[in-house]
């Protein structure tokens, strides 16, 4: 009578140890799907024109400073110059989807930068994000390298 026993219990175990390995796995998976959800720090920042001219902007450089904030759903950026004079403000939505960004703007001290969407190709290697994507407003191509703030 005891002999369907000990292979059932040895099954279970095992469908046990599966289901406990499964779902690690995919808490893992799911804490890791958006690398860019922290704050970032802007180290430079690249545009490249169409007619091959650019401009660069270090903040330890140039003075100045650049902040990117990222949860699951919502990003929002903020630059000043030197003089504490706002260049850049935006906020609004994105979605991940491997390497890509489609960020869409919904808020902004600029008008003209409202209602915007743009696709952003991003790397990360340790503490560094290098974002490039081309301006929905000049069409630049843009390179901007930010650091995680910890």
């Amino acid at each position: 009578m005891n002999e369907g026993k000990g292979p059932m219990k040895k099954m279970f175990l095992c469908l046990f140890f599966l289901v406990f390995f499964l779902a690690t796995v995919a808490e893992d998976c799911l804490g890791q799907s958006n690398p860019l959800v922290g704050t970032w720090e802007l180290v430079s920042a690249k545009r490249t024109f169409r007619d091959g001219s650019f401009d660069e902007w270090v903040p330890a450089k140039n003075g100045g400073r650049g902040m990117k904030i990222y949860n699951e759903t919502h990003y929002s950026l903020i630059g000043r110059e030197i003089d504490g004079s706002f260049m850049a403000t935006m906020a609004g939505s994105y979605v991940v989807n491997g390497n890509t960004s489609t960020a869409q703007i919904e808020f902004s001290l600029r008008p003209s930068w409202r209602d915007k969407k743009f696709v952003i190709t991003f790397s990360i290697e340790g503490d560094t994000c290098r974002f490039t994507y081309v301006s929905p407003f000049d069409k630049a191509k843009v390179e901007d390298v930010f650091r995680r703030v910890k």
